[in-house]
């Protein structure tokens, strides 16, 4: 079954996904997903401030005020708004932003969702990431899907390069959240056995 990712961005250059069974019924778990507050566990604050810091830094020695680049107005991760691209109400969401993301500040560059449909342009690329319920005995299980898509053959040696260092913190911020997600929808589920 193809879902709203893969028809969005069919093909990239770099995936990453992860997973976790919650018992807590599809809608409920949706619900909570959508409306998390993407930021608010310690682990996505430290990783997130661990990645903004030398571009405020930079900017405090320049003498300047500076704040990491951002996208559209949307679901935030730490300093970083996403896009909201799709939505299939109840079952997947799919966010996207588009930047140069090697750069201290993470040269992101406003997108909006008919933009982030389309092949970046040489220079940038694009990161896009779902959330996606789907039942499961005892409740449902909830998954994330991050894909990268570059412009050009010099841009995806750079973004590659980058990726290499960075993948274990992104990894461990989609795991947190998923953890966040569960307790959250356990919890409000109302599920004895809940995870703390």
């Amino acid at each position: 079954m193809r879902t709203l990712l893969d028809q969005i961005i069919p093909d990239f250059d770099v995936a990453s996904r992860h997973s976790t069974a919650i018992t807590a019924s599809p809608p409920e778990v949706y619900r909570v997903a959508r409306t998390a507050d993407l930021g608010r566990s310690w682990v996505v604050r430290l990783l997130m401030g661990a990645r903004t810091a030398p571009a405020l830094a930079l900017a405090a020695l320049r003498g300047r005020r500076s704040r990491p680049g951002r996208a559209t107005d949307g679901p935030a991760v730490g300093a970083v708004r996403f896009t909201l691209i799709a939505e299939k109400q109840g079952e997947e969401f799919v966010l996207g932003l588009m930047g140069r993301f090697w750069q201290l500040n993470g040269g992101l560059v406003p997108a909006g969702a008919e933009r982030l449909r389309q092949p970046p342009d040489p220079g940038l690329v694009q990161g896009f990431w779902n959330f996606r319920v789907v039942p499961h005995s005892g409740g449902s299980v909830l998954s994330t899907e991050t894909r990268v898509r570059c412009g050009d053959d010099v841009t995806r040696a750079r973004f590659l390069t980058y990726w290499r260092v960075i993948r274990p913190a992104s990894g461990m911020i989609r795991r947190s959240l998923l953890r966040q997600i569960r307790r959250s929808a356990e919890t409000q589920s109302g599920n004895p056995a809940a995870r703390l």
